[in-house]
């Protein structure tokens, strides 16, 4: 059996010699659904596959690395010696997790409070892309178009969802959730809806 040492941080894992960019990296990639339809794979630019594990630091994800470990391990008969680098959460004086936001630091706390691991997504850098978006309309002369005034709209309903979800997730880290599960299932179609509109504008543009 082989033994294969890695360094384990908080966001990565660092694998020591050759051995994962030889066998292990087939492990951390995937193809997404319909990949064969993407434009890229059409003009033969990409293979269809995202890959995770990054070769040149010899590195990847961390969770990813530890929910994988055990299979890794049955199919390539390796052993992982791991050296664990990882440091511990920082808080300041007002009990905040250092350098974070503050839906970082609620939603953080309502896990130490669970006591369970999870995974927090929430939407970030809007600001960023409105700004982005803002000034290729201009560059782009596009702010007379009908399809993307129609685009606009659906942007701007969907960034008032995304302000709403960040009240969500400040609501259940505060265990003051009301809403029953049938609605968050109904109100995430809409974000699928209003991605749909938007993408047949940019592409379509059907006026």
């Amino acid at each position: 059996m082989r033994t294969v040492s890695v360094e384990l941080y908080n966001r990565s894992v660092y694998f020591n010699g050759t051995f994962a960019k030889r066998r292990l990296w087939k492990y951390f990639r995937f193809r997404p659904r319909n990949y064969r339809f993407m434009p890229l794979y059409k003009d033969g630019r990409w293979d269809g596959w995202i890959k995770l594990f990054n070769s040149r630091y010899n590195s990847v994800n961390s969770g990813l690395f530890l929910a994988l470990k055990d299979l890794i391990e049955a199919s390539e008969n390796v052993r992982f010696a791991i050296k664990d680098c990882r440091e511990s959460v920082r808080f300041n004086d007002d009990h905040n997790i250092l350098s974070d936001r503050v839906y970082q630091n609620l939603c953080v706390r309502a896990m130490q409070r669970e006591r369970s691991g999870g995974l927090v997504l929430s939407p970030t850098a809007s600001g960023k892309t409105w700004i982005v978006g803002l000034y290729l309309v201009w560059a782009g002369h596009w702010y007379t178009a009908g399809w993307f005034h129609v685009k606009f709209v659906l942007v701007l309903a969907m960034s008032g969802l995304h302000g709403f979800f960040a009240a969500r997730v400040r609501d259940f880290s505060l265990d003051k959730n009301t809403r029953s599960q049938k609605f968050y299932r109904i109100i995430n179609e809409v974000v699928t809806l209003l991605m749909i509109g938007i993408v047949i504008m940019v592409i379509v543009k059907p006026f």
